[in-house]
This record gives C-alpha cells, sequence and structure tokens, in this order.
C-alpha cells in the first residue's frame, strides 16, 4: 500500500491570551480557562512569556493544560521576559470544543503585580485553506 498524497494545506493558527494578576483575579491553586480550542484540533506549539513579572515573596509559576493533558507543569513567571515553551508530545487533539487553563501558583504572599502572555499553535484536521500539488 502507498502512501496518499494530501493536497490540502492550511496555516498553523495561533491564539494568544495576556494572563494579568489582578484583571483575571488570580487566585493561587485555582485553574481558569483561558484559551478555547475548537474540535479537532491539535496543538503543535506555544510558550507562556512574562510580560510584567509576578511578584510573590518567594516563587511564582503557572501550569498550562488542555483536558488531561499537561502542555506547562511550573512554569517560572518571576523573571521579566521569561519564555517557557508549552510540551506537546505525540500531539493533543481535541475531540469537542476544549478550554485551555492557567493555574497560577504564588507562594510568599504580598502579590501585587503579573502577567503572562500565553500562546497556543494548532492545526485543525480536516481543515485545508489551499491545495498544492
Amino acid at each position: 500500500m502507498t502512501i496518499s498524497a494530501n493536497v490540502g494545506r492550511q496555516e498553523v493558527i495561533s491564539a494568544s491570551v495576556d494572563v494579568d494578576l489582578i484583571e483575571a483575579t488570580l487566585v493561587t491553586g485555582v485553574a481558569q480557562n483561558a484559551i478555547q480550542l475548537p474540535p479537532n484540533a491539535y496543538i503543535v506549539g506555544g510558550q507562556v512569556d512574562t510580560v510584567l513579572a509576578f511578584d510573590s515573596v518567594t516563587s511564582d509559576d503557572v501550569d498550562v493544560v488542555v483536558g488531561t493533558e499537561t502542555l506547562l507543569a511550573a512554569g517560572d513567571v518571576s523573571v521579566l521576559g521569561a519564555s517557557v515553551a508549552l510540551t506537546t508530545g505525540q500531539g493533543i487533539k481535541t475531540n469537542a470544543p476544549t478550554w485551555v487553563t492557567v493555574e497560577w501558583n504564588g507562594v510568599g504572599g504580598s502579590q501585587t503585580e503579573g502577567t503572562a502572555r500565553l500562546t497556543v499553535q494548532y492545526v485543525v484536521d480536516g481543515r485545508a485553506c489551499f491545495s498544492e500539488g
């Protein structure tokens, strides 16, 4: 049996959201919905970028999860400009509209600021924007 060519092509889709400690009223240890993905989305990449350093006394990190899959565990958001890549493993596919969640974990109290930008890159199975070949 030979491989059947697929002439359909699509761009990688990128979705971003700023997760702000104050505006989102983040509570340490509580996951919040951040980006909703469509059915049949395969996550192919992404990252968390620290736009404004979170300022807990001891430590600040975020977990990023889709369904039961962890894309990022304990990504440090306490350093301005830090960027932490999401782990996509074998390709995580959604079966229905699915939320990517973010959970902030701050230790030490006195949190007054912090913003991280979550970016998720994905393709949608069966979608084609143009053809090639």
